[in-house]
């Protein structure tokens, strides 16, 4: 139970965002000066990891410490079964207060208040902006419960509307991909969800004065994944022109599964030049930065209320996204080290400051802040705590590997990767396998899976792949095994 100085945990998670968008990871482009402080008062981490590129199967992972294919939610908008524990009614029995805001999307059937949660609840995805598209109803607002709206309402705010507005670059495509909000800074989805830690913050930090009970907030945008909608000034913070094209941005696909070409005709912007792509990712900075300001406010508010020093405070994404890498945007039926790989700084009591170039995974939170709350660790879990990392402590082990899932977005199309700290190989269920030489090829031009002079290398890399899956019972091990000569 907790103790007069038990920690608060702040946990601020951000949707689809790719390691290169922050200062304090080499961005030469966007400000994150909030990220940045927290990582230069704590440690940041280089080499972590989602278990899944999509949404609800990485914040699943995240909220039971299990992989994706052990419960079930392998896909967005399915149903974590009620009987597995989780990160809520874990800290909650060890007298933790429990505050949300933003997104939820971690199941389909429930919502942050099924799990005692204090916070407004947006059901499954739930992104309130696509009010903006269509002639505002107060009653259906009212009726649905849109806290967004009812925010605007409340401050005397007409609802936003867009313009700007530019869509994928294939003429057949809808999908919005970014847009001009007009309103103040203070209407934007983002500053909403920063409004509501802020007030969990002020609230509960008043309460722990009163009766010693220290809180979990967790704090989740919607951004920068996109539809980027963003008022000014972040809408046209960020010069297209001062965005470097990426070595990877002409990938034509050759000797690669055909399913990324397709992906780029579907989803993406295939065959459109560098400046379409970074006239998009000017918007998904601006967002960056948006959001950014919003955790500024955070520990802002935990300072005002002294208790900054006394909070483990952990910024992190849920995945990453392609950002015209490989003529590819958003996430997908591909495992490029672009979208698994994620941004995660760590600030917090006895939090060494430094950098950690460990294999970690998004889920190992889940242990790590148990064991910040004194509870025990959860038998047969996919998840190590990173205490001994953050605390210089004995205990951790090395990973020499980490593993990667996807099954379906978009498409059906199972994959699994097993990647080191030089190669990395990917089993696709429905194509040709891959191999990558992250030494020689750290951006994963060269898929090098029927290259003889790396026979060696991808035969163990499928065996240790294959050992992973049965291990984990993953119901892929079956098939690979069968096909084993094949790949």
């Amino acid at each position: 139970m907790p103790t007069p100085t038990s920690p608060n945990i702040v946990l601020v998670l951000s949707d689809e965002q790719h390691l290169d968008t922050l200062g304090c990871y080499g961005s030469p482009v966007v400000r994150t000066p909030h990220v940045d402080r927290l990582a230069g008062e704590g440690m940041r981490f280089t080499s972590a990891w989602c278990c899944s590129s999509i949404c609800s199967p990485s914040r699943a992972a995240l909220f039971t410490g299990l992989l994706p294919h052990r419960f079930g939610t392998i896909v967005n908008n399915l149903t974590i079964p009620p009987e597995t524990p989780n990160l809520a009614g874990l800290l909650r029995s060890q007298g933790y207060r429990l505050g949300y805001a933003g997104k939820w999307h971690v199941d389909k059937d429930t919502v942050p208040t099924s799990h005692h949660f204090e916070g407004k609840d947006f059901p499954g995805y739930g992104y309130p902006a696509w009010m903006f598209r269509t002639e505002i109803d107060p009653v259906a607002m009212q009726r649905k419960k849109n806290y967004y709206y009812e925010y605007l309402v409340e401050n005397g705010w007409e609802a936003p509307t867009l313009s700007d507005v530019e869509h994928t670059w294939m003429p057949d495509r809808k999908l919005m991909i970014h847009g001009r909000q007009s309103g103040p800074v203070e209407a934007g989805i983002p500053y909403f969800v920063g409004e509501e830690t802020v007030r969990l913050i002020r609230s509960m930090s008043r309460r722990r004065g009163r009766d010693g009970l220290p809180f979990f907030v967790w704090a989740n945008f919607w951004g920068p994944h996109n539809p980027c909608y963003l008022p000014e000034p972040y809408f046209s913070m960020y010069d297209p022109k001062d965005i470097p094209e990426p070595p990877s941005a002409g990938d034509e696909f050759h000797g690669k599964p055909h399913v990324h070409e397709r992906m780029s005709k579907y989803w993406g912007m295939f065959g459109a030049p560098w400046s379409a792509w970074r006239e998009h990712l000017a918007r998904y900075l601006g967002y960056v930065t948006y959001i950014d300001d919003q955790i500024g406010r955070m520990v802002a508010a935990l300072d005002q209320a002294g208790e900054l020093d006394n909070t483990l405070f952990v910024f992190a994404s849920d995945h990453g996204d392609m950002m015209g890498r490989h003529q590819l945007m958003d996430k997908g039926a591909f495992m490029y080290d672009d979208t698994y790989r994620i941004p995660m700084v760590v600030r917090g009591p006895a939090v060494q400051e430094g950098v950690c170039d460990e294999f970690v995974y998004l889920h190992d939170l889940f242990e790590t802040l148990l064991d910040t709350a004194g509870s025990e660790s959860i038998p047969d879990n996919d998840g190590r705590s990173l205490k001994p990392l953050l605390t210089a402590a004995e205990g951790w082990e090395s990973r020499d590997e980490i593993f990667g899932e996807f099954d379906r977005q978009i498409v059906t199309y199972p994959q699994r990767m097993i990647r080191t700290r030089t190669h990395k190989f990917i089993y696709n269920t429905g194509d040709i396998g891959e191999l990558y030489d992250l030494e020689k090829d750290p951006h994963e031009m060269q898929n090098e899976a029927r290259n003889p002079a790396y026979k060696d290398i991808k035969e163990d890399l499928k065996a240790r792949l294959l050992a992973h899956l049965k291990s984990t019972k993953d119901g892929c091990a079956g098939v690979m095994q069968a096909v084993m000569g094949d790949l």
